[in-house]
């Protein structure tokens, strides 16, 4: 949902900012600020169609470790599937296993609130299992 919101609100800046520029067009009277209020249109299309609002608001999630683990898992479960669909599949065995690790770091995970890098507990049982 806060998706759709984000994506509303960059339409809405560009929206805005066309309105800006029309606006200024429309009148054609000369005033001193008439080129800045144009600028100033142009850079909110600019933003809005570039998406840029979504940099400039801060990011609320609040369940990063947890968004992490399941990036990974993501990317393993792309991984077993490149590697079944080549045929290694002592490989996917594998990889099946590191699948297996990660739910259990996601279920570990779940309902942590912290900030990304600050070790959380994922990344301490990572290092762990990659020095065993």
């Amino acid at each position: 949902m806060k998706i759709k919101s984000r994506a509303t609100f960059d339409k809405a800046v560009a929206l805005i900012g066309v309105l800006l520029v029309l606006s200024q067009l429309l009148l054609l009277a000369y005033s001193p600020i008439h080129v800045a209020v144009v600028v100033l249109g142009v850079l909110m299309i600019y933003v809005g169609i570039w998406r840029l609002v979504s940099h400039m608001l801060p990011n609320r999630r609040v369940y990063m470790p947890l968004r992490e683990e399941v990036d990974e898992f993501i990317r393993l479960v792309r991984r077993l599937n490149s590697e079944r669909a080549a045929g290694d599949f002592p490989a996917a065995f594998e990889t099946g296993s590191e699948l297996r690790e990660t739910v259990e770091r996601v279920i570990a995970v779940a309902g942590v609130e912290k900030e990304p890098g600050n070790g959380t507990e994922a990344d301490l049982q990572r290092q762990t299992m990659g020095s065993a």
